[in-house]
């Protein structure tokens, strides 16, 4: 996609979260609507935890999967 895309909503699904007590793995699909199509696409973030308690994000990824028509 290139340029801007408006937006209508997006839906995180099927969220599963993995941690360890300072590490922690957020697998989701998320769903983003526009103009009458849906963009699906699998992630997966890592994250750290720093000092005072605050998480960090170290890594993500995002990959496609097949687009489809909303009807």
């Amino acid at each position: 996609m290139r340029g801007k895309v408006n937006i209508d909503k997006f839906e995180m699904v099927n969220s599963v979260v993995q941690s360890t007590d300072t590490m922690a793995a957020l697998s989701y699909n998320v769903h983003i609507y526009f103009d009458e199509m849906v963009w699906k696409e699998n992630c997966t973030e890592i994250y750290r935890l720093e000092d005072h308690d605050k998480w960090k994000i170290i890594h993500c990824h995002f990959s496609p999967t097949k687009p489809s028509i909303i009807q």
